[in-house]
């Protein structure tokens, strides 16, 4: 409006100033041209210049009043707005300037009244109405809802603003959906109103609408494409939803905006946390802003570097952070932790100190502290602190069992690290560790039956623990039981290979019959597939048939006791061969043409191989006997009238090579622990080579056989 004014005042011909004030004119037109470039403080001196010359023009004293509103110059607008009343008495428009001053002054009751004065002037006055709505919705909502109601009702096509104190007053007073369909309806009027559709998309969070909030947030990325912390917040909730890349996505455009963003860092870096990508993440937070003034983000940073094996480069953070916030004690106990890791015990040790002088009660530092003894056979040292651990937390558990076994372990006050450890099993019984200890404190006392009970109940908690198997190898061994203390000693060695495990197997192994050794090899090898009821899942497919090699998706599917499948997919996952074994001789297979190759050995050697993976999964390949161990000093092997076993640690078949003739090899390879599922099976036999690889597989198994394991 100003510049359409101060357009029609370049274009008044001279002449018509000719009884007028010109000097007046020209600080206006300075004034306007001011405010158009951001000057509003000069614009208003130039106003007050023309007023001053021009004392009865209204018009001059509205646009100093406004002036002096976005000037911030409160006293000035006062002062100016009742002038505008003096000069024109009847005037609404003066009134609501008056209102307006009143209500940036904080004058609520006087700009309420200046509001009622208007619309006492002119009944109709529509701006009068929403701006006694939007003032009184706090401490009048009842009063400010039918002013609002008004202007909707002359205003309907303006009505936006309106449409959003009404359901700033719904909101308030709890009902969600009255306050979303007023919202509604002012984004419909206006839809680059960004306050309303903010609100809005508020309200549908509140209300577990996620969807739509995230489409009012995209609107509004729309019209603002730069704003980091709307794309920081849709990133999160594409994050909540599950949607990984979405999120990513989001983070990536706000961190182009503004690459130290912490927001934008610390998510893409938990993103490249959750994808085992620790690198990475290290890379995203060393960005973030954030990192010279928030300590815990120091310390996710040094996580980060010591899980991305970069130890010395997490404590060098960890000890920048500590002179920065020498205070802060969780930044010096991971440094002491850090230190530890180190092997630099004297450090770890003075800081352990430090931090303790100043928090005696910091359980985890004392803790770590009599741990660090130990580790360093400082054993009173160590049972000091734990013992001030105990007096301060009777009844934690953790400590309560490190320092039993601690003493047990040593052969020291026997009856009174079982009463330790027992009162830590006592406060949980299902924990393993535990368990563990109370087991080895029986047989540091010589009650082997005991002890043997005890730790197969915490092998039954821990069964993937090597120090549990080989304790009980060793109370198995105390008791004569050879053979089970060989399985146990096989076990640990599988878990955690060591050369003390690797020599009390031997000790044992002196005295058992190689018969009895191939037996329990073979009963060891086929434990982990013992009630496997059906197996499975995509793979990948290599073929090698002559010198041609072939690849193909695939899908394995066993059933126990007799069902083996193998499909190879073409486009589109659309199965272009199938292989079926069923009953004892049941095969099917689709015919498949190999230049060179008779159709019918393309049969027989898939036919061989896949049934051996059959019977190696359903558990009857290690029936065969007598079975009797060979060793060499390269090797050992199991042989059977089937065929001979080749073994990795822990008794985990690495291979077995029929003895029928054309004979035939299977390889197989392993997925991690407690399970150890077959992940690689490879079958070798004369002219042709078959692999299948299951990224994932799926195993099933028997309740009971399940619950045995």
């Amino acid at each position: 409006m100003k510049a359409l004014l101060f357009l029609a005042a370049c274009l008044v011909p001279a002449s018509a100033f000719a009884d007028a004030n010109k000097a007046s004119t020209m600080h206006y037109m300075k004034a306007v041209l001011l405010e158009q470039r951001g000057n509003v403080v000069e614009a208003l001196q130039e106003y007050q210049a023309a007023i001053a010359l021009d004392p009865q023009s209204s018009f001059l004293v509205e646009q100093a009043v406004e002036a002096a509103l976005e000037a911030g110059k409160q006293d000035v607008a006062i002062t100016m707005a009742k002038r505008l009343i003096e000069l024109d008495p009847q005037s609404h428009k003066a009134r609501l300037l008056l209102g307006n001053v009143e209500w940036a002054r904080g004058n609520v009751p006087g700009a309420q009244a200046a509001f009622e004065e208007a619309l006492k002037l002119n009944p109709r006055f529509s701006e009068a109405m929403l701006s006694l709505g939007s003032l009184l919705s706090a401490q009048s909502p009842d009063k400010a809802r039918t002013y609002l109601q008004d202007y909707l009702a002359s205003n309907p096509e303006n009505a936006g603003e309106a449409h959003f104190s009404l359901a700033m007053l719904e909101q308030k007073e709890g009902r969600l959906d009255d306050a979303i369909r007023h919202l509604r309806a002012a984004v419909e009027i206006n839809p680059d109103a960004f306050q309303a559709r903010f609100t809005l998309a508020q309200l549908y969070e509140a209300k577990k609408d996620t969807e739509a909030a995230l489409g009012e947030y995209l609107a509004i990325l729309s019209r603002d494409s730069e704003n980091v912390a709307l794309r920081n917040h849709i990133g999160e909730i594409y994050f909540m939803k599950g949607d990984v890349e979405a999120a990513a996505e989001q983070f990536r455009h706000a961190q182009a905006a503004a690459p130290d963003n912490p927001t934008a860092c610390l998510w893409l870096a938990i993103l490249a946390e959750q994808r085992g990508d620790f690198g990475a993440a290290v890379g995203e937070l060393a960005k973030s802003a954030a990192l010279k003034d928030e300590a815990a983000l120091n310390l996710r940073l040094s996580y980060y570097l010591t899980q991305a094996n970069r130890l010395k480069e997490a404590v060098a953070v960890l000890e920048a952070a500590h002179k920065k916030w020498p205070d802060n004690d969780d930044v010096a106990y991971f440094l002491a932790l850090g230190y530890d890791d180190l092997k630099d015990q004297g450090k770890a040790e003075a800081l352990f100190k430090s931090i303790l002088k100043s928090r005696p009660d910091f359980r985890d530092a004392r803790f770590q502290l009599g741990a660090l003894y130990e580790k360093n056979d400082r054993l009173a040292d160590a049972e000091r602190e734990f013992r001030v651990l105990i007096d301060q937390r009777p009844n934690d558990a953790s400590a309560l069992n490190y320092l039993g076994y601690s003493l047990t372990d040593r052969g020291l006050k026997l009856p009174e690290a079982e009463h330790l450890v027992r009162r830590a099993v006592a406060i949980d019984p299902t924990n393993g560790a535990y368990r563990d200890s109370l087991g080895w404190s029986h047989f540091k006392q010589g009650r082997f039956v005991e002890a043997r009970a005890e730790l197969e109940n915490s092998l039954r908690l821990l069964p993937s623990d090597a120090t549990v198997w080989e304790h009980l190898g060793d109370a198995l061994t105390a008791l004569a039981e050879k053979g089970r203390a060989w399985e146990a000693y096989i076990q640990a060695e599988g878990f955690e290979p060591n050369e003390r495990v690797k020599k009390k197997r031997a000790e044992v192994e002196a005295g058992i019959p190689a018969d009895e050794l191939g037996r329990r090899s073979l009963e060891l090898a086929g434990a982990g597939l013992k009630g496997l009821s059906s197996f499975g899942g995509p793979c990948e497919v290599s073929v090698l048939v002559g010198n041609k090699p072939l690849a193909f998706p695939g899908l394995l599917r066993f059933n126990a006791p007799s069902e083996l499948e193998l499909d190879l997919l073409g486009p589109l996952f659309v199965p272009i061969l199938r292989v079926r074994l069923a009953g004892e001789d049941g095969f099917e297979m689709d015919p498949v043409r190999l230049e060179g190759v008779p159709p019918e050995a393309v049969q027989d050697a898939v036919y061989r191989g896949l049934r051996l993976v059959r019977e190696y999964l359903a558990g009857r390949l290690f029936g065969g006997r007598p079975a009797e161990l060979k060793r060499t000093w390269r090797s050992e092997s199991v042989r059977t009238p089937d065929g001979d076993f080749n073994f990795r640690d822990g008794r985990l078949v690495r291979s077995f090579e029929s003895a029928a003739q054309p004979p035939i090899k299977l390889s197989v390879e392993y997925g991690g622990p407690p399970r150890r599922l077959p992940v690689l099976l490879r079958l070798e036999g004369k002219g042709f080579k078959l692999e299948l690889l299951l990224s994932e597989p799926v195993a099933r198994f028997d309740s009971e056989a399940a619950a045995a394991r």
